[in-house]
């Protein structure tokens, strides 16, 4: 009979229906010996509820008081697969609760920095902005268990700047948002970030990634990179403006600026299989791609 009411409490939980899971978890309803049990089945039902985004759900399944001393469901269960699913849902009220050490209990608060920090890589991804500041805020995810923007080699990075998402790009190279020591490093991995960012044509997150203000002097994002395979994947794609923001010194820097001339001219030639013609133009033109790194159609001749 147990198990029965612990999988009524995972579809209640799941559905939203905070009464009917109030009412399963009464040991003077379901009786003592049967009462569900929110931490039963890996703490299924507080993750469901997470998932979907049922704050008040969440918050009787972790109250001692009603899901029973013994009984409340662990936010930090599984590496705080709870908070990943709220996360990527971008359910920042859900999240703000399973880290609160009052609601959860300090011993069960959900962990920011669980798994490579991956809740805020999910809310990164989905370009939840909200969520990821709190996640990395010290007084909301606690100060030792917050979530570090540089974790993994800034994949968070990568991933918002994958998918465009200038403004959480932006909050996490803060080192007022993200902290001084745990900002995302746009540099990092050969300046990765950069290179996705430009294979999609995110112009306005590339400038954020170079921009030495933003990013960081020593942590900015560097076009000539992996001989400018930045350059290279905007150039494949078409993306004419991605390409004249990569060379330009004053975005990029005179010192880390694209080489359209890089291992052969590749993305000339990326660019002259696609059909490119305008990204062609600028790749070869010497006032955009500077005289001494401008593309080589004749290399024999150089």
């Amino acid at each position: 009979m147990r198990a029965n009411e612990n999988k009524l409490l995972h579809v209640a939980a799941k559905a939203g229906h905070a009464d009917v899971c109030k009412l399963l978890m009464d040991p003077e309803v379901a009786g003592i010996e049967f009462r569900a049990r929110a931490n039963s089945d890996d703490n299924w039902a507080l993750w469901a509820a997470a998932h979907v985004g049922h704050a008040d759900v969440c918050k009787l399944l972790m109250d001692p008081e009603v899901a029973g001393l013994e009984f409340r469901a662990q936010a930090n269960y599984g590496d705080s697969m709870a908070l990943l699913e709220a996360a990527s849902g971008g359910h920042a009220d859900v999240c703000k609760l399973l880290m609160d050490p009052e609601v959860a209990g300090i011993e069960f608060r959900a962990l920011a920095n669980s798994d490579n920090c991956k809740a805020l890589w999910a809310a990164a991804e989905e370009g939840h902005a909200d969520v990821c500041k709190l996640l990395m805020d010290p007084e909301v995810a606690g100060i030792e268990y917050r979530a570090r923007a540089n974790s993994n080699a800034s994949w968070v990075l990568w991933a918002a700047a994958k998918e465009g998402h200038a403004d959480v790009c932006k909050l996490l190279m803060d080192p007022d948002v993200a902290g001084i020591e745990f900002r995302a490093r746009a540099n990092s991995n050969a300046s990765w970030a950069l290179c996705d960012a430009a294979k999609e044509g995110h112009a306005d997150v590339c400038k954020l990634l170079m921009d030495p203000e933003v990013a960081g002097i020593e942590f900015r994002a560097r076009a000539n990179s992996s001989d400018s395979r930045a350059l290279w994947e905007a150039a494949k794609e078409g993306h004419a403006d991605v390409c004249k923001l990569l060379m330009d010194p004053e975005v990029a820097g005179i010192e880390f600026r694209a080489r359209a001339n890089s291992r052969d001219s590749r993305a000339l030639w990326a660019a002259a299989k696609a059909g490119h013609a305008d990204v062609c133009s600028l790749l070869m033109d010497p006032e955009a791609a500077g005289p001494e790194y401008r593309a080589l159609v004749n290399l024999d001749s150089s």
